[in-house]
C-alpha cells in the first residue's frame, strides 16, 4: 500500500495543455476513482502517475518517493505500481499461470516462489485452480480477474486501473463491480480507478476526483457529489441532474433557503447566506420531481414524452413558462398522464451550486 500525492501537476503536448494545476492526495489503502468524460485529461493524469508520461510542472509522490518532477522521473519499472487495461493485455499462447507470473520470472525469481505467488494472487481473485486454462477459454470477467491477479502478484504500492470494465457487457460489468470491491478489500491496496462512466465511480469508490477540461473540479465522496456538486458540470454529468435558473427569495445561516423557480416557491439548500434577487443555479434531480398532490401547486407544465423504463416511466415535462427546457421526474403508473396533456410538477429540495455564486466547493 501507498499513499498517492498529486501536486499542482501540470501537462502540455506543445501548446496544448492538457492538464493545470491538479492537486489530490489519495490516502493509504484508498479507493479513489478519477471521473470525467472523453477529453477531459483522466488517462493523461493515469499516464503521468505511472511513468508512461513526463510531467511538465508539479510532482508526483508515491509513498515518501518523489516520482515525477520537471528535473526528476522514476520510469515505470521502478515505481512498483500495477496497472490493469481495459484490453486485459494477456498473452494468449501462456496459461493463466504463465500470464500472472510473468513478472516474477523475468525478475529471476525460483520456480517455487513464483508458484507460491501466482497461487496466492489467485486465490485472492476467485481463480485457484486455473492455473492451466488458457486465456481463450476464460470469459470475460475470469479474464479481467487473471489481470488482477497478475497485478497483484508483483505487490504494488499502487493499483492503477484504466476503464478496466469498458469492453463487458452490462451485466457483466455489474458483477465485476462487486469483484473489484471485494478485491480492494481482501488485497488492501490503494487504488486509482479511471472512468467515464459515473455509476462505477459511485458504486465502488470511496471518494472521486471530477475532472473538467484538464482541471479538478471536486474530490469528494460519491454522497457529496450527488447532495452538494460544486459547478453545473458536475451537476449534470452525476445522476442526470438538470441545472435550472431560479432566484433567490430567502437563505437562513442554517444552509436553508427558498428560491422561485418558474411560477412555484421552492425550498432548497445552499452552501452559506444569500441575499434575496440574486438569480442561481437550481441543481434537480428527477427523484425530487413528481405530480402535483392537489394539481394546483407546483411548476405548471406540459407533458412532451412517455418512456416506458421497466417497472416505471419516465416522464418528460416543458414548463409553461420556459417551453425549451425540459424537466424528468419518474411514476411508477401514469394515470391520466399522457403526452400534451397540462400536468403540475411539485419540486422537492434542490441544492444551489456554488460556482455559480462564486463560492468554494
Amino acid at each position: 500500500m501507498a499513499r498517492l500525492i498529486l501536486d499542482r501537476v501540470s501537462k502540455s503536448f506543445g501548446d496544448v495543455q492538457v492538464l493545470q494545476d491538479v492537486s489530490i492526495d489519495v490516502r493509504d489503502g484508498e479507493f479513489l476513482a478519477i471521473l470525467g468524460p472523453s477529453g477531459c485529461g483522466k488517462t493523461t493524469l493515469l499516464r503521468l502517475i505511472a511513468g508512461f508520461e513526463r510531467v511538465t510542472s508539479g510532482e508526483i509522490r508515491i509513498g515518501e518517493k518523489t516520482v515525477s518532477a520537471p528535473n526528476r522521473h522514476v520510469p515505470p519499472e521502478d515505481r512498483q505500481v500495477g496497472i490493469v487495461f481495459q484490453s486485459y493485455a494477456l498473452w494468449p499462447h501462456m496459461t493463466v499461470a504463465q500470464n500472472v507470473g510473468y513478472s516474477q520470472r523475468v525478475l529471476g525469481a525460483s520456480k517455487d516462489e513464483t508458484r507460491k505467488k501466482v497461487a496466492e494472487a489467485l486465490g485472492v481473485v476467485g481463480l485457484g485452480g486455473f492455473e492451466d486454462r488458457s486465456p481463450s477459454k476464460l470469459s470475460g470477467g475470469q479474464r479481467q480477474r487473471v489481470a488482477l491477479a497478475r497485478c497483484l502478484v508483483q505487490s504494488p504500492n499502487l493499483v492503477l486501473l484504466d476503464e478496466p470494465l469498458a469492453n463487458l457487457d452490462v451485466h457483466l460489468r455489474a458483477s465485476m463491480e462487486d469483484e473489484f470491491s471485494d478485491f480492494h478489500r481482501r488485497s488492501g491496496s490503494t487504488m486509482v480507478y479511471i472512468t467515464h462512466d459515473q455509476a462505477e465511480a459511485m458504486a465502488m469508490a470511496d471518494r472521486i476526483a471530477v475532472m473538467d477540461r484538464g482541471r479538478l473540479a471536486q474530490l469528494a465522496t460519491p454522497a457529496e457529489l450527488h447532495d452538494r456538486p460544486a459547478t453545473e458540470m458536475i451537476a449534470s454529468f452525476i445522476g442526470g441532474g438538470m441545472v435550472l435558473d431560479a432566484e433567490m427569495l430567502a437563505s437562513e445561516a442554517d444552509g436553508r433557503c427558498v428560491v422561485r423557480l418558474y411560477d412555484a416557491d421552492v425550498k432548497a439548500r445552499c452552501a452559506r447566506r444569500q441575499a434575496p434577487g440574486r438569480l442561481v443555479k437550481l441543481a434537480l434531480y428527477p427523484n425530487a420531481l413528481s405530480p402535483s398532490a392537489d394539481g394546483r401547486s407546483g411548476v405548471a407544465c406540459h407533458v412532451t414524452k412517455l418512456t416506458y423504463l421497466g417497472g416505471r416511466f419516465r416522464v418528460e415535462v416543458a414548463p409553461d413558462r420556459a417551453p425549451s427546457t425540459r424537466l424528468f421526474l419518474h411514476v411508477d403508473e401514469v394515470g391520466g398522464i399522457e403526452q400534451g396533456a397540462a400536468l403540475r410538477v411539485a419540486v422537492g429540495e434542490g441544492w444551489v451550486i456554488p460556482h455559480a455564486e462564486g463560492l468554494a466547493a
